[in-house]
């Protein structure tokens, strides 16, 4: 292909053109020129002779030398003197100095200073010859001219250059370089598209696919095979090996003959239907591809509408070669220059005016000399006040600390590692004394670079002026995959403290990214206050598992103290987006703390894909007063369309008050669709505790388009207590579709009577066991048992309900009361006056039961008058005739005469018989036994029983039969 385009020719040609311009401008001469001047200038510089003079008057300094001798000295000295010496020898040089400034000739010093700056000053002049500095000057002077010069000839040369010539000259060089290529590389192009047959192209990838589809399955065909025969080395009789292995080859059959089926969808922003196609992968590379497509019309965004078309490969061939001949054939005719222009010049650039350097003249270098005085005057003048200087304590006093540093360097073939500490002290500008620790560590490596690292660190303690303390550290640490960045500081002036501090991190990596930076502030000054700054942000992408997300979390805190006084503020707020699907989350919390009260509010909104939820909650406490609670919750999701829960919490100490109430009502959508509701109420005092608590639910359970239950519970309770009344009410209700269950039960206690009443409804339809039913055989295993087949079978009439019930439809009501009437009448005993044993009252129980088979009233009472009697009634309804009866008896029972027992049976027959009870350990141990007959009682008797001091004998009269005990 390069050299079908001629890349090298063009190279030449374009390197041919920029010398053809340069030489046109005359540019290589005058850059010649300015080199040529260049190092004439170097030489006339004399670099090298005047380094080797400066490298020997510093070497015949020999200053290391002298430093090091008089650093030997010093060290000498403190190691041969006592610190007790030194200090009275400073004192003595410092009394010299003091003497000799007292005693100093200023004329004297005049004349010295004098010779002095005349030996420096003829030695600076000598220097100046020496390195020749004039001459150099003077030649750079020369050098810069040269320079100026010829730019200065370079823009008269452009200013008479016509630009046509430069318009021609650029265009020659873009036909001939850029144009040319690019017609060559579309004759490529098109003789490679015409060339292309695309229906083998994309076969050919095909068979490819397929190709490894069928080497993939032979790979997990091997290796699933090898696993099977390893295991049966391990177990060669197990059963189950078997099953395993043929599970594998149907597995691999299956895979070998898988299709790939691309459901139908539809184009986004359109209404055109691209139908659903399946792929065989063993006989992939046999698709049929069509050689065109037949689009039908649609319509884009609902407003225009595309007309129905045919494409083939054909055709998109033939496009783009038509689409290569315009652009090959296309021709840009440009005006002419030489009419256009004519012999316009480019004389718009500004002519430089000659630049002419004055010459430098080094002069002689020469010191000020000092001023003579006269004697007579310099004592008036220069008259020193008496001063003495502070003698040095002789106390020992150490110096601070100063510098410690440290560096180690490990380099390897594959890894460079560096680490470097520093502790120094120091001054700042105002004067600060400060403490600076420094650590620097870096891991390089070219082949590995998940080990390249730089960690850098550093920490400062100040102490200005003022009872001040100022301490500070940063981190940073860098990596490929993870950086972080940490600032933090404290102070201290006087009574108060302020720190903050500052983290960043960050992760990055194909799959995940993430960015964590947290913010923290106290300060003690003026209260207690505390901010903390919290925001989150991660992004994960794992195509391999279809997964991509992105989250955003941010936090803030505030807390503070004033007084006897804490305020706690908290906020949360985050989005994600989880495959597409966004959720969101926000939530305030407040807190306020004193002595006497307590306040607390809460605000959540939750919103995403799944779940929705909306929650207050607020509490409101004043200490020996009251306390107050509120809470809501909304929520919902894909099975609940709306959940409310409403409560309440009251407390009133003054009038020694709770109250506590509760609703929950729930909306459910899917296969158990309905409403769930609950209420609940308590109210607590001194005088009345009462409450409430109410369940309902009505649903319906959708198995299948044909199977469908509805289901109805309900459960109400509610008590009340007080000191002269006690009340307790239950009711229940279960409803399965057309069976129902009703259940009450109630209690009552007051100052008159006590009871207790409950009720039973039923209802049940047994027409579903009228229908027969089927049992397949089936197979039981581990014991080679299979159970006989059972068709049309009748469960209603097979198991004998058909003759026990009259109808399918059953229904069951029960009521049942107990009432106990309490004696108005005076205590029968008072003893002391302490110890009252209330009179007796009136029981009275009533029982109906009522079904379709048999219908049962009974009702007894026990009624305490004069005697005590006792009346007992029941009567039996029923479709068969061994279960009618019917049942009157009176019972008394007189102790004003005796203790004497009676008993009236009605139009019943009495049988009294004797019968010995022989695990009895008495001789005689009689029971009685008593048979109810449908007869009158005729014949009178006197039965006596072994037993001393009781008869009973019957009497006969006109209404039946009285029994006396006696």
């Amino acid at each position: 292909m390069i050299q079908d385009l001629d890349i090298l020719g063009k190279i030449n040609t374009f390197y041919a053109k920029m010398r053809e311009l340069i030489v046109k401008f005359e540019a290589d001469r005058k850059v010649q020129a300015v080199l040529e001047k260049a190092v004439e200038l170097i030489k006339q510089f004399k670099i090298e002779e005047t380094i080797t003079a400066v490298f020997n008057m510093v070497k015949d300094a020999d200053i290391p030398t002298k430093f090091m001798q008089v650093f030997q000295g010093v060290i000498n000295y403190l190691k041969s003197t006592e610190v007790k010496d030194i200090i009275q020898q400073l004192n003595m040089y410092i009394e010299t100095i003091v003497q000799k400034l007292n005693s100093l000739n200023y004329n004297d010093f005049v004349d010295y200073a004098h010779q002095i700056i005349a030996e420096y000053t003829a030695y600076l002049n000598e220097l100046i010859r020496t390195l020749e500095i004039p001459e150099k000057l003077e030649a750079t002077r020369d050098f810069i001219s040269v320079v100026l010069s010829s730019v200065r000839g370079l823009i008269e040369r452009l200013r008479e250059i016509k630009i046509a010539e430069i318009i021609k000259s650029v265009k020659d060089v873009i036909d001939e370089v850029v144009l040319d290529n690019l017609k060559r590389f579309a004759e490529f192009v098109k003789q490679e598209i015409t060339n292309l047959d695309v229906k083998t192209e994309i076969t050919s990838y095909l068979g490819v696919m397929s190709k490894w589809y069928m080497r993939a399955t032979t790979i997990i065909t091997e290796m699933l095979s090898n696993m099977i025969s390893m295991i049966k080395e391990f177990a060669p009789e197990q059963k189950i090996i078997n099953e395993i292995q043929q599970i594998i080859d149907g597995l691999i059959t299956e895979l070998k003959k898988a299709e790939l089926i691309m459901p139908s969808f539809t184009i986004p922003f359109t209404d055109l239907v691209v139908p659903s196609m399946t792929f065989s992968m063993d006989n992939l590379h046999q698709f049929e591809i069509p050689t065109q497509l037949d689009i039908p019309e649609f319509t884009v965004l609902g407003l225009h509408t595309v007309q129905a078309t045919i494409i083939s490969t054909s055709g998109i061939k033939q496009r783009i070669i038509d689409l290569i001949d315009f652009i090959l054939n296309f021709e840009l005719n440009m005006f002419d220059m030489g009419s256009l222009f004519g012999g316009l010049t480019m004389n718009y650039f500004p002519v430089l005016p000659e630049f002419l350097l004055p010459a430098i003249i080094v002069p002689e270098f020469s010191f000020p000399t000092l001023p003579r005085i006269p004697e007579e005057k310099l004592v008036k003048t220069l008259q020193l006040p008496p001063f003495e200087l502070s003698v040095i304590p002789s106390e020992m006093t150490v110096p601070g600390f100063g510098k410690l540093s440290y560096e180690i360097k490990v380099n390897t073939p594959i890894y460079f590692i560096r680490n470097a500490a520093e502790v120094q002290t120091s001054l700042d500008i105002d004067e600060t004394p400060q403490l600076t620790a420094f650590l620097t560590s870096q891991g390089t490596s070219i082949s590995f670079k998940i080990l390249n690292f730089n960690l850098d660190s550093t920490a400062r303690v100040a102490l200005p002026k003022g009872h001040h303390l100022i301490a500070a550290e940063t981190i940073k640490f860098t990596h490929n995959f993870l950086s972080v960045d940490h600032h933090a500081s404290v102070t201290f002036s006087d009574f108060s403290a302020q720190a903050s501090g500052k983290t960043t991190l960050k992760v990055a990596t194909a799959p995940y990214n993430t960015e964590l930076l947290n913010e923290v502030f106290l300060a003690t000054k003026g209260g207690l206050s505390a901010t903390i700054d919290t925001s989150y942000k991660h992004v994960v992408n794992l195509p391999i598992i279809d997964l991509a997300g992105e989250t955003s979390v941010t936090q803030k805190c505030v807390a503070r103290q004033e007084g006897t006084s804490i305020t706690i503020a908290i906020g949360n707020q985050g989005t994600t987006t989880f495959n597409s699907h966004d959720s969101t989350h926000k939530s305030e919390l407040q807190v306020t703390v004193n002595p006497s009260t307590f306040k607390l509010k809460f605000n959540s909104d939750t919103d995403t894909f799944l779940l929705k939820m909306r929650q207050t909650l607020s509490a409101d406490f004043v200490i020996f007063s009251y306390f107050k609670f509120d809470v809501r919750s909304e929520a919902e999701g894909p099975i609940v369309k709306n959940s409310l829960f409403v409560g309440s919490v009251n407390a009133n100490l003054h009038d020694m008050n709770l109250e506590l109430k509760a609703t929950h009502n729930t909306d459910l959508i899917g296969i158990v669709n309905g409403a769930l509701n609950n209420v609940i109420d308590v109210v607590v005092h001194p005088r009345e505790v009462v409450f409430s608590f109410q369940n309902k639910g009505n649903t319906r359970v959708n198995f299948n388009d044909a199977l469908t239950a509805k289901i109805d519970l309900q459960n109400d309770y509610s008590a009340t207590f007080r000191s002269d009344k006690q009340h307790i009410n239950t009711v229940a209700l279960a409803r399965f579709n057309q069976h129902n269950l009703f259940w009450r039960f109630t209690a009552d206690n007051n100052e008159r009577e006590a009871a207790i009443l409950t009720a039973v409804e039923g209802e049940a339809d047994l027409d579903f066991l009228t229908r027969p039913i089927s049992i397949p055989e089936i197979e039981i295993p581990f014991v080679d048992f299979h159970t006989p087949a059972i068709s049309d079978i009748d469960l209603y009439d097979q198991t004998g309900l058909k003759n026990i019930l009259t109808t399918t439809e059953q229904t069951v009501n029960v009521d049942a009361k107990i009432v106990y009437q309490k004696s108005q009448a005076a205590p029968f005993v008072d003893v002391m006056g302490l110890i009252q044993i209330p009179s007796v009252g009136n029981l009275i129980t009533d029982l109906s039961f009522k079904s379709s088979i048999i219908n049962l009233n009974v009702s007894a009472g026990l009624y305490a008058e004069d005697d005590l009697v006792f009346r007992l009634g029941a009567t039996t309804a029923s479709v068969f005739e061994g279960l009618k009866a019917k049942l009157d008896g009176t019972t008394s029972l007189t102790t004003k005469r005796g203790i004497k027992l009676a008993f009236r049976p009605s139009n019943t027959e009495a049988v009294i018989a004797p019968r010995r009870n022989t695990r009895s350990s008495s001789a005689y141990s009689p029971a009685l036994t008593f048979r109810l007959m449908m007869a009158d009682l005729k014949d009178s008797s006197v039965i006596r029983l072994p037993t001393e001091g009781i008869c009973i004998r019957p009497i006969t009269s006109t209404s039946g039969a009285v029994w006396l005990f006696w």
